[in-house]
């Protein structure tokens, strides 16, 4: 058990905490009782990790939280509740899970449980889960309205669809996207007159062969739009009404065809 002492009780300008190696950690509402001024944990490179409810609690200004993981012998072996319901008792900006072995079909059920949160949540990245995850649950409503950026690279996601309305930046490289966005959005309206602030969208490597028509329906504040590394072979979604548009990927892909309002997109 990590626990630090009543030493560090006198460190009141202690704001960021790092530790990186190989180890396995369990933590408990003991191990930040005397570093509660922290804004900042980051722990690298570390096996197994377990906490149990309150481990976070204390941390009243605690911004920013990464932990990434041994891909093959790390991850978290606590229910993921415990590090969730702690979050309402901090500052929380950015949280970054990597390598976690996090089953994503229950985890966002309450880490983007906007009750989880106060208005300060901008971050979340939960990454390189592959073969862990599989798919979102639809639906699962909106996420924190103060969440900006959610990357979700790398997590073997089959399915995925979620309101977007106040998301600046997706990522959801590398997944398993193709199947899913040939007939549908990855942004769940409520209303037709419904739309989102998202400006970029990144879902390149999702073995796309085409997307659905009205894929970027809704989103004319889009100006970056990644593509790349799929096997599109037609060009047949719908970007003329992205006037704000200024940066398109559609490198390494098989393109044989393209739609009239793209190529007038294209020419002026």
């Amino acid at each position: 058990m990590i626990f630090f002492g009543k030493g560090f009780h006198y460190l009141k300008k202690l704001k960021s905490l790092e530790l990186r190696n190989n180890f396995r950690c369990a933590l408990s509402k003991y191990t930040f009782k005397n570093t509660k001024y922290l804004q900042n944990v980051l722990l690298h490179g570390i096996g197994e990790i377990s906490f149990r409810k309150g481990t976070f609690g204390k941390l009243r200004y605690l911004k920013h939280l990464e932990m990434s993981f041994d891909s093959e012998k790390g991850g978290i072996v606590s229910p993921v509740e415990n590090i969730a319901e702690d979050f309402i008792h901090t500052s929380i900006e950015t949280l970054k899970l990597g390598q976690s072995a996090i089953p994503l079909n229950t985890f966002p059920l309450y880490i983007l449980n906007k009750e989880m949160y106060k208005n300060n949540i901008t971050e979340i990245c939960l990454t390189d889960n592959a073969g862990n995850a599989g798919h979102f649950p639809i639906p699962m409503g909106a996420p924190p309205r103060s969440l900006q950026i959610l990357n979700l690279s790398n997590n073997s996601l089959a399915r995925f669809k979620l309101d977007i309305k106040n998301i600046t930046d997706l990522i959801l490289r590398q997944n398993l996207l193709g199947d899913f966005l040939s007939t549908k959005s990855y942004f769940e309206k409520k209303t037709d007159e419904y739309f989102s602030v998202i400006e970029i969208i990144d879902i390149s490597q999702n073995d796309i062969k085409e997307l659905a028509p009205f894929t970027f329906d809704s989103q004319p504040f889009l100006k970056h739009i990644d593509l790349s590394n799929n096997k599109i072979q037609d060009i047949t979604f719908d970007l003329s009404g992205l006037l704000a548009l200024d940066f398109l990927n559609l490198s390494n892909n098989r393109i044989k065809f393209l739609m009239k309002p793209l190529c007038i997109l294209l020419i002026h």
